[in-house]
């Protein structure tokens, strides 16, 4: 387990008079505020079904038992009937920011039973810098408890180095561990120089260390050796087994494993071989890794559940990987993860065993949702006030058909590609194109399409702190000078897409995707007009639009309209010959530096693994 948290929470330790509340509740002598009767509890530390009401005290459970409580005039009895009441669900590992806001995943995640979610802040810090703090401060979850994990480097490069990232300084930095809602070190994926090249600990590692807090790894791929020194450097965890032998080998070093079950990485099937395998089944946890919202509309943890339970996970072992474990795994168990005394109240009634969708969900004491809708409007929240409403996009000098076209001498050009394997994963690969007009000619290439990368739109992301490494480069250009602002590359895989243009990348920038640079030019301009979305044109005229006023990333549309919208998106590119099952996740990640092989980022074209310019910006 990890260290205990008590001092820094977003619950506080009681007072004198509440905690004596709690005792006299459970020994008889006071009325709870509720009672809920008639029903069977599922103990997550034995693995029980037992007979057994639940006596609450506000938000705090102070009684689980046979005995009938003393029952006030004020106390509120519910009958559960004989259904199953177990403890509301965690996500371990969150990502807030898949098209939907924090508070558009959180009002669905509460009317699922999920209650609970450690949310990265990756896209916050881009967009906010040190001003994240008034988004910490706000928890924008809805009914939903937003707990989170810092990241301290960004998914894209920069070539930059220094004392800074996302716009904070180390010291601010590690100022944000001891934020109260903070609870772990999010995804530290660049970790290579520590591991393998003798690197000091980064300081903001260090200093998470020191407070106790867990370091959630990503380490995919990682061999034996690897996730030995990961263990030694001090992480707690890595959620990126795809087989069930990587699941045992990082349980074999001491780390917990969320197995994975989401829209990107369906895993779990594969995965649940280790429950059976392995006698250090309490560090198994689950987790739905920031699925897509066609993913997310069908339920998170309710659905990772159900996912493990169908491939022969005993229903309380898969209850407690959404529950307890995670707690544990936080330091956070004394306070949730179970239906149990000086718990939060944070509850499920559910059919029965075996049955994760719950019909009812309480969020500390209170009722919230009904049969997935939630019973009271949560109005969402001044996201201007947080400094994440609609913000300017200025369109770029030159902004004309010209912007997209590729620059070339002579007769013909050999360009570097952008292969697409899947949705995700790319290699590099090459094109030969005829030069016509001092441009590269396309029209012989139906399988091509360019990408566009233009500025950034919040503060300029840094590499990782703790690293003084400059990128190797292949060209003549320092790697230490800012990039020219639009930087250009060649994608195949894609489809034939006239014009796309959209502002939710990992680079925090507009993207641009086609093969028609008047298209392209429309699509642009029309994301930067409305403050952020997704455009997609055709030779003659707009054929989608989705508008994302958070932040230039992110809609508080309901997720199951959201839905609708992407898969909309996904019939449009597959009639344009997109091949793969999420362009979302596509458009995200090709911005990306912790994903093989070749990304577009703000130096170039870049060699993710040799971390070098394969060509550089403006090439």
């Amino acid at each position: 387990m990890a260290g205990s948290r008590s001092g820094n929470l977003p619950w506080t330790e009681p007072d004198a008079e509440t905690r004596r509340a709690w005792i006299d509740v459970a020994a008889g002598r006071r009325a709870p505020t509720r009672w809920l009767r008639g029903g069977r509890v599922l103990n997550v530390f034995t693995g029980e079904v037992l007979e057994a009401g639940v006596a609450l005290w506000h938000d705090r459970i102070a009684y689980v038992g046979p005995l009938e409580p003393l029952i006030g005039p004020d106390t509120v009895v519910e009958d559960l009937d004989g259904h199953l009441l177990a403890p509301a669900y965690i996500e371990i590992h969150a990502h807030p920011f898949q098209l939907y806001s924090p508070w558009s995943l959180g009002r669905l995640a509460a009317a699922r039973g999920t209650t609970t979610l450690v949310c990265d802040t990756s896209t916050f810090l881009h967009l906010l810098g040190p001003g994240i703090t008034r988004l910490l401060d706000a928890s924008p979850g809805g009914p939903a408890r937003l707990l989170w994990g810092l990241r301290i480097s960004p998914q894209t490069e920069t070539g930059l180095d220094g004392p800074t990232a996302f716009g904070l300084t180390t010291e601010q930095m590690i100022s944000l561990l001891d934020h109260p809602r903070v609870v772990e070190v999010f995804e530290w994926a660049d970790w290579t120089g520590v591991i393998r090249a003798g690197e000091p600990l980064p300081e903001v590692i260090a200093a998470a260390l020191a407070r106790g807090l867990p370091i959630d790894a990503h380490a995919p791929g990682a061999s034996h050796r690897t996730l030995a020194a990961l263990a030694a450097a001090g992480a707690s965890d890595c959620h990126e087994s795809i087989r069930a032998d990587e699941v045992l080998e990082r349980l074999r070093v001491g780390l917990y494993v969320p197995l994975r079950h989401s829209s990107l990485r369906p895993d779990l099937p594969d995965l649940v071989a280790a429950v059976r395998a392995t006698d250090g089944f309490e560090r198994l946890m689950l987790t739905t890794d920031g699925p897509s919202p066609a993913f997310a509309a069908r339920g998170l943890m309710d659905q990772a559940v159900a996912a493990a339970v169908a491939n022969g996970v005993r229903f309380t072992d898969a209850v407690r990987m959404a529950t307890l474990h995670p707690a544990a795994y936080l330091g956070l168990d004394r306070h949730l993860g179970a239906v149990a005394p000086g718990r939060l109240a944070d509850l499920l009634v559910l059919p029965g065993e075996g049955t994760p969708v719950p019909e009812r969900v309480y969020v500390a004491g209170t009722p919230v949702a009904e049969r997935g809708r939630l019973l009271e409007p949560t109005p969402p929240p001044d996201w201007d006030a947080l400094g994440l409403g609609p913000r300017p996009m200025p369109a770029p000098p030159g902004l004309d058909a010209a912007l997209f076209t590729l620059p070339a001498e002579g007769a013909e050009v050999t360009l570097p590609t952008i292969d697409l394997l899947n949705a995700v994963i790319t290699r590099q690969g090459e094109a030969r194109l005829p030069v016509r007009g001092g441009r590269a000619d396309l029209s012989a290439a139906p399988d091509l399409c360019l990408a566009v990368l233009l500025p950034a739109l919040g503060p300029e992301p840094q590499r990782a702190l703790g690293s003084g490494r400059a990128p190797e480069n292949t060209g003549p250009a320092p790697a230490l000078e800012p990039a020219p602002p639009v930087v250009r590359a060649l994608v195949r895989g894609f489809g034939s897409v006239a014009g796309l243009a959209t502002s939710y990348t990992c680079a925090f920038a507009p993207l641009v995707i086609g093969r028609d640079p008047q298209a392209m030019a429309r699509a642009l301009g029309r994301i930067l007009e409305a403050g952020g979305g997704i455009s997609l044109w055709d030779h003659d005229g707009e054929r989608f639009f989705l508008p994302l006023p958070v932040g230039c990333t992110m809609t508080d549309l309901d997720v199951d309209h959201l839905a609708r919208h992407c898969e909309d998106l996904l019939r449009l590119l597959a009639e344009r010959g997109y091949p793969f099952h999420d362009p979302i996740y596509t458009l995200l990640f090709l911005t990306a530096n912790h994903l093989p092989a070749v990304r577009l980022s703000r130096l170039g074209l870049w060699d993710v693994k040799r971390r070098r310019v394969v060509q550089a910006a403006g090439g």
